[in-house]
């Protein structure tokens, strides 16, 4: 009898993790993620966008303010790429991740600055009226 109680009990609480999971199927990535401050030093950060792209499967979702994130998958290898464009920045890293069926993974993101090439914006200015007047002293 207590056998069968504690088979119950192992079969409630993985049914349970399953139903979080997509479809059964699938497995959890959480984690958090970090920038540097103006003193160098690695400091969470809200609002970021992650972006997770498999072989048929592409989704986002973003960190809470305190950076944290939690995101439901398909089993599948996907790469994960975190986000965060300010006014002047743009921090980016990528890594990739394995999901098997009831896995549940952290991943921690240590942003960095990227590297972003511009060429330079070429502007004309075209003015219709009547030309300017100079007065000569």
């Amino acid at each position: 009898m207590k056998q069968i109680i504690i088979l119950i009990l192992v079969f409630t609480i993985a049914s349970t993790f399953n139903s979080q999971t997509v479809d059964g199927h699938g497995g959890a990535v959480r984690g958090r993620v970090y920038a540097r401050d103006a003193l160098g030093n690695y400091v969470p950060v809200g609002f970021v966008t992650i972006t997770v792209i498999g072989d048929s499967f592409r989704t986002y979702t973003s960190t809470d303010q305190e950076g944290y994130f939690l995101i439901y998958l398909p089993v599948g290898v996907y790469n994960m790429t975190a986000t965060l464009s300010t006014f002047a920045l743009l921090y980016v890293k990528s890594v990739t991740v394995a999901i098997w069926h009831g896995s549940d993974t952290t991943i921690n993101f240590y942003l960095e600055r990227a590297i972003v090439k511009s060429s330079p914006a070429i502007v004309s200015v075209s003015v219709e009226g009547l030309p300017p007047q100079y007065v000569a002293d």
